[in-house]
């Protein structure tokens, strides 16, 4: 950011001895004689700082002094003056000028929501692992508390409690959610998270972020069961079969440790029964006839 510093005699005589200082930047010159109408410039740069940024605008301040020495004879044009003393010379006269600058500030935050393990999952009960990378993507230094909003865990605090986040400074956070039943109904589950801090006593939000696991479930085959024909006038007793012999899970045997069974569909006669453990009981002295019940198979979890 560079200004023009111009000291221009207005007046009807020549000035000598004109001291030229802008303390902001460090000029310090010095002006040996300058006629009537006459200018002489002094460029001078600031270099612009986040300070700068995040304070809105910078007043620079040059002012120019004109000074009687004494005990000494002024220096010819374009010579040097020695160092003096304060006690060797008087300020006739001190001229200011100031000029501002401002600076276009955009509070910003971003958010990047990962998914680092637990997708896919298949249980109630299992956790789906989250990371999420907050950053200033703005141009003015933020303030916290800094917090991510998740619309199923909520408020995930500021692991490292930061107090302020520089324009491509970021914090990470990390959070854990739980599936429950309906995410298995559903068959995924997303996550929508926003990223907030402040800027002065101005909330800032970023914009939301989501991520999505999906559900994997496990193979699990239920085949009909047919328990052939059963002759009660020779073998009048109650019969049996177990409908899980020939169902799978995962390709292996299902059983009352890894399914459960519920009945959908009865016998309406009430001559064929299902138990839990898939026993399948033929009531004794039945009346001929086809009888046939519906089951399900549900993997445990």
């Amino acid at each position: 950011m560079t200004y023009d510093i111009t000291v221009t005699n207005t007046g009807n005589v020549t000035l000598f001895d004109i001291y030229v200082e802008d303390m902001q930047v460090g000029l310090m010159e010095v002006i040996a004689e300058l006629a009537p109408g006459e200018s002489e410039v002094f460029p001078v740069a600031v270099t612009i700082t986040q300070e700068l940024i995040d304070g809105g605008c910078f007043t620079n301040t040059a002012s120019a002094e004109l000074r009687e020495y004494f005990g000494q004879e002024r220096p010819d044009q374009g010579q040097e003056i020695p160092g003096i003393g304060e006690e060797e010379y008087e300020v006739l006269l001190v001229v200011r000028d100031q000029a501002e600058a401002c600076f276009t500030q955009t509070p910003e935050l971003t958010i990047l929501k990962e998914i680092t393990a637990g997708d896919p999952y298949s249980l109630v009960g299992d956790e789906v692992e989250y990371k999420y990378t907050v950053t200033n993507t703005g141009t003015v230094t933020l303030i916290g508390p800094f917090t991510v909003e998740d619309d199923k865990i909520g408020t995930i605090a500021d692991p490292a409690n930061t107090s302020s986040l520089a324009p491509g400074e970021e914090i990470v956070f990390t959070a854990t959610y739980t599936i429950v039943e309906g995410d298995l109904v559903e068959g995924s589950v997303t996550n929508i998270a926003t990223g907030k801090g402040f800027f002065g006593d101005d909330e800032i939000e970023s914009d939301p972020d989501e991520a999505t696991a999906e559900a994997s479930f496990n193979d699990i085959i239920a085949r009909d069961d047919d328990a052939g024909t059963f002759q009660f006038s020779i073998n009048p007793q109650v019969a049996t079969i177990n409908a899980l012999d020939n169902d799978e899970l995962k390709g292996g045997v299902a059983t009352p440790a890894n399914v459960i069974l519920t009945t959908v569909t009865p016998d309406p006669t009430g001559t064929l029964t299902v138990d839990a453990n898939g026993v399948i009981t033929i009531s004794a002295n039945p009346q001929a006839g086809d009888y046939q019940l519906t089951y399900r198979i549900t993997e445990v979890g």
